[in-house]
């Protein structure tokens, strides 16, 4: 047991501790884990992206829906429906395009092609930037 103690003091002491850390940066603070379980008590693996210095945005999926809450560090929230759906969009589409793009899919327009089959353009949101892509229906 000393000799995993010491072999581990130097690891954290040249950085090692970094690593722990590292774990913790996305982990929300109490209030706003409270905020985003009192819309979604049974969510679970949420996921958290801090926004600025005093807003969060948690996520989570389950049977194919995206549950979505923003709250800030005082615990206070607002709901946000996301994918928006700029038209109708069958939910088996819905479903198959958040379970490719999880929680990064913020919007969701069919079009026609070309060839007469229905498209989707979907907007994925990644680190505050938009960004579009085009998919053939199923």
């Amino acid at each position: 047991m000393k000799k995993i103690i010491f072999c581990l003091l130097p690891l954290l002491a040249t950085g090692g501790g970094a690593l722990l850390a590292q774990d913790n940066r996305n982990i929300a603070p109490a209030l706003v884990q409270q905020c985003f379980h009192k819309n979604y008590p049974n969510a679970m693996a949420v996921t958290w992206e801090k926004l600025g210095s005093e807003w969060w945005n948690g996520t989570s999926r389950s049977n194919g829906q995206t549950m979505s809450k923003s709250c800030d560090i005082e615990g206070q929230g607002t709901i946000v429906a996301i994918p928006v759906r700029e038209t109708y969009i069958p939910a088996d589409v819905v479903a198959s395009l958040s379970d490719k793009y999880g929680a990064e899919l913020y919007n969701i327009t069919c079009i026609k092609g070309m060839d007469g089959n229905d498209h989707y353009v979907v907007r994925l949101l990644q680190n505050g930037q938009v960004r579009s892509e085009q998919v053939a229906a199923r």
